[in-house]
């Protein structure tokens, strides 16, 4: 349905997991706070983004990734923080400064304990997240394999090698024809 938070919800889903999101996009702004709170930055409110992970206990290579990050039995939990820097948040606390957005800092965190701190997302390259901009008129943007937003994402990632991209270009081709 329009107007859910759809946009929304995937951004906090890339904050957490997309690699290939530049840091300068995980700093955030005061417009990404709830806006049912008063001054939140002047305030020292936090974002938190948690996302639990499960049913990988058969997959030895993200076991050995989440191992550090369990909640409960193959659960896993990896955590977006922004929050303001606690050596400047408790120095202008003390002279009654009020916070500005460059006194926040972002971090990752895996399991529920806070310093358990996971440096340039570690794991990211194992939990490969993409994301495409809407396909707003499909017969157009899908008209021609080369230009689908599709191909990029399927040869850039190597899901398809390009052997198997040739063979499949004259059929997706034909089906939206």
């Amino acid at each position: 349905e329009n107007k859910s938070g759809k946009p929304n919800l995937l951004q906090a889903i890339r904050l957490v997991l997309d690699d290939s999101l530049p840091d300068s996009k995980r700093y955030l702004e005061k417009n990404d706070f709830n806006f049912d709170i008063n001054n939140p930055i002047e305030n020292g409110e936090e974002i938190t983004i948690s996302i639990e992970f499960s049913k990988f206990s058969d997959d030895n290579e993200l076991l050995s990734i989440f191992c550090d990050y369990l909640i409960a039995k193959d659960i896993a939990k990896i955590t977006y923080k922004y929050t303001p820097k606690p050596e400047i948040a408790e120095k202008k606390k003390k002279t009654g400064e009020k916070l500005s957005i460059n006194d926040y800092m972002y971090y990752f965190y895996g399991g529920n304990n806070a310093l358990n701190v996971i440096y340039k997302n570690e794991c990211l390259s194992i939990l490969r997240m993409r994301t495409l901009d809407a396909i707003r008129d499909v017969e157009n943007d899908m008209e021609l394999w080369s230009k689908s937003p599709l191909k990029s994402l399927l040869t850039n990632d190597k899901i398809i090698n390009q052997e198997q991209l040739n063979d499949s270009e004259d059929e997706f081709t034909a089906s939206y024809i």
